[in-house]
């Protein structure tokens, strides 16, 4: 009897699983993940300031010398910027990281590449820190990180519409004003060795740079005795993909001389800037996680980092610009894209030391694809 109720209980639930209609599985989220609309945003993957300094004060205490901390100076809200220097090799090579707040995945890669520099025993690493001091400004502008802003601290910043009627608005590239009203500066149009020599103090009569950490950089950068090797800006972007369709994980840009890329490649200092490209490519291509593309139109804006420290310096310079962006992915691939930013800079580091750089056809650059930008078009509940 059991066994009969049991029989007729199965097959009855078997009748209602095959009469009621199957539920869809959501859609996919193409080209994610996103945040969606209601999310709330979590970002405690990262270190925060104060975190950031406690990490970076026990490395240098655990690496017996091999890591040594500098205070460049302070942000506008009074928080230190380090400067830190990992090996003792008699060449310099320079990174800077989170000139926005909002881009912390080159800090975080960094962290992890300044510990395995200055502690780590495996022989590429003994080998980095033997040839190469390792520099890094870890976290350009702590303030904005704070704020969860890509600008710097500055209240009194001005509209750029507005601030002169007569010359209508102050676009980046004629005057070199670059802010969000009550806010800040974007830190990377201020890069200027002598603020004589800027848009803003020529045209303008603007006394004193307003992107205060990015002068402390600019100063750092111009006092390294020998002169760095190569100079690297890690930054993010937004989400993009290659012709195919295929997420780019990365996008990687030269400094410019001109706003011309077929001209700028006549420059030697391109040129150089260009084979580091080609080497950063060529190590992260065969990883699944990593796909690098050709970063937007060209700008020789003197006042962007790598721009400034070719330009007046001579230091071939690069951009590397993640996926990712606070407002963009929160913490989500937090580890894959700090796995892009660290091994984009070892590739560099290991054909640097190993002295393979200097057999690279820097022509190859244009084998990098370019890429398009992509948004999702989701509903808020997915």
């Amino acid at each position: 009897m059991f066994k009969r109720i049991s029989t007729m209980l199965l097959v009855f639930i078997l009748v209602i699983a095959l009469t009621i209609p199957t539920m869809a599985a959501p859609p996919a989220t193409p080209y994610g993940p996103f945040l969606t609309e209601t999310q709330e945003v979590q970002l405690n993957s990262y270190h925060d300031y104060d975190e950031l300094v406690k990490t970076l004060k026990s490395m240098e205490k655990r690496s017996k010398g091999e890591l040594r901390l500098e205070v460049i100076g302070q942000s506008r809200q009074g928080r230190d910027i380090y400067l830190a220097k990992a090996g003792h090799g008699p060449e310099n090579v320079m990174i800077i990281t989170q000139q926005h707040g909002n881009e912390p995945h080159g800090t975080e890669a960094m962290l992890n590449m300044l510990q395995d520099i200055a502690m780590s025993g495996k022989p590429e690493f003994e080998k980095i820190r033997e040839q190469l001091t390792f520099n890094v400004i870890v976290r350009v502008n702590p303030d904005g990180e704070v704020l969860r802003q890509r600008d710097n601290y500055d209240p009194t910043a001005p509209n750029a519409r507005t601030y002169r009627p007569d010359l209508g608005r102050l676009d980046n590239e004629t005057y070199g004003f670059n802010s969000r009203a009550g806010v800040g500066w974007d830190l990377n149009r201020f890069h200027f060795i002598d603020w004589k020599t800027s848009p803003m103090y020529n045209l303008l009569g603007w006394p004193e740079n307003p992107g205060t950490e990015a002068a402390l950089v600019a100063q750092v950068v111009n006092n390294l005795n020998p002169k760095p090797l190569w100079f690297i800006d890690l930054h993010e972007q937004g989400s993009t993909v290659d012709p195919e369709g295929n997420m780019i994980t990365f996008a990687l840009d030269t400094a410019h001389m001109t706003n011309d890329w077929a001209t700028d490649l006549t420059y030697p200092l391109v040129q150089e800037s260009s084979a580091l490209l080609v080497v950063i490519n060529d190590y992260t291509k065969d990883f699944g996680y990593a796909a690098a593309s050709r970063y937007s139109a060209p700008s020789a804006y003197a006042g962007r980092s790598r721009n400034q420290y070719m330009q007046v310096l001579g230091i071939p310079g690069i951009l590397i610009e993640i996926r990712g962006q606070f407002g963009n992915l929160g913490q989500k691939s937090n580890g894959m894209l700090t796995k892009v930013a660290y091994q984009s800079v070892f590739g560099l580091l290991k054909a640097t030391v190993d002295d393979t750089i200097k057999d690279v056809d820097w022509t190859r650059v244009s084998e990098i694809p370019n890429a398009r930008s992509v948004r999702k078009e989701l509903p808020n509940e997915q």
